[in-house]
């Protein structure tokens, strides 16, 4: 990640916490938050950006946003389509502000990385394509 080009998906309370671990490896950090004013993003050092900027830009795309009517499904195919080739996304705010299927096809096809901590249904299904693994043999107890 030394000197990556990091994009974030909403500067909340977890983007901001992420950004001070983020600070060691010296990255270019992009924030997409269309509900903070830039001058905020800029006193905390890092570059106010389009989504489409934030996307296209990211080696490292976080996504951190929270569900409103306007983020739900926020990145779907098109938006996705805009992640470059390779790059690595961490889904951990809420699946809904995604195009879960499109994220899986995408994925599939190996066009980048996913690392996913929410699911659209909660608990995951164990047919869940994506989901954690099943688990074998007996359970606990």
């Amino acid at each position: 990640m030394r000197h990556a080009s990091v994009g974030l998906i909403g500067f909340g309370n977890l983007g901001r916490a992420l950004r001070r671990l983020l600070i060691p490896f010296a990255p270019t950090i992009r924030v997409y938050d269309p509900w903070l004013p830039d001058s905020l993003l800029r006193e905390h050092d890092v570059l106010p950006a389009t989504l489409e900027e934030t996307l296209a830009a990211s080696q490292f795309l976080f996504v951190l946003a929270t569900v409103t009517g306007e983020s739900e499904h926020l990145l779907g195919p098109a938006e996705l389509d805009t992640v470059p080739a390779g790059a690595r996304l961490i889904l951990v705010s809420r699946a809904a502000v995604v195009d879960y299927d499109a994220l899986l096809d995408r994925v599939r096809d190996g066009r980048f990385l996913a690392g996913v901590d929410v699911w659209p249904d909660e608990p995951v299904p164990a047919d869940c394509p994506g989901g954690p693994p099943a688990r074998s043999g007996p359970g606990p107890g």
